[in-house]
């Protein structure tokens, strides 16, 4: 259940806003569906792109956002914001929150790899991942299917450890839509917070 959030920023000729930098999700059970998100505060940081020369006073960022807030339901939020912000002035009294973000970015695992197959009667996706970085080995992961339509997000899933293979069986959707190459995924200690992107073939 749910959806992203949306950002629309208006800014300036030359400077571009790039995507949001999800910082690593938690499972938030919501009756018999999941939502993946965050509890309580949230950064979402943007890489703003800034043309080679620009020399004003003051940068005027526009934005408007919509979210949506949920306990027992989801309640779709908006709001429209401008940020008039000085050029020549400090912004260090922010970093504690952009190195908090930071923090909670996923963590690259280069030359991890993944693959699934599905089983014979089509109800189980059995993923295998290899070579995760040493801090996820022995773990209890969660697996953060990021292809919509294809996985039972909320049901519950086995998983087991052989040395630094790691195996985890996840029930497929009853009305699967999507039956991608390849799925890009998102391993999850939720113990720490961190989190692996693989992408599983």
């Amino acid at each position: 259940s749910g959806l992203p959030t949306q950002l629309a920023w208006t800014l300036p000729a030359g400077f571009r806003a790039g995507e949001i930098r999800w910082p690593v999700p938690q499972a938030i059970p919501v009756g018999p569906l999941v939502n993946y998100g965050y509890e309580d505060e949230i950064l979402l940081a943007v890489d703003v792109a800034v043309p080679a020369g620009f020399a004003g006073p003051t940068l005027e960022v526009g934005l408007k956002a919509e979210w949506l807030v949920c306990r027992e339901v989801c309640i779709p939020e908006e709001g429209a914001f401008v940020l008039s912000v000085p050029t020549t002035g400090s912004t260090v009294g922010e970093a504690a929150a952009f190195a908090a973000a930071d923090a909670r970015q996923p963590k690259p695992a280069p030359g991890a790899t993944a693959r699934a197959t599905v089983s014979a009667d089509g109800a189980v996706l059995s993923v295998v991942a290899e070579g995760l970085p040493a801090a996820a080995r022995g773990k209890s992961l969660v697996f953060f299917a990021e292809t919509p339509n294809t996985i039972e997000h909320a049901a519950r899933t086995t998983q087991s450890w052989q040395g630094d293979r790691w195996s985890v069986s996840v029930p497929l959707s009853p009305q699967r839509s999507e039956s991608p190459a390849t799925m890009p995924a998102l391993l999850v200690d939720p113990a720490s917070g961190s989190g692996w992107p693989v992408a599983v073939a």
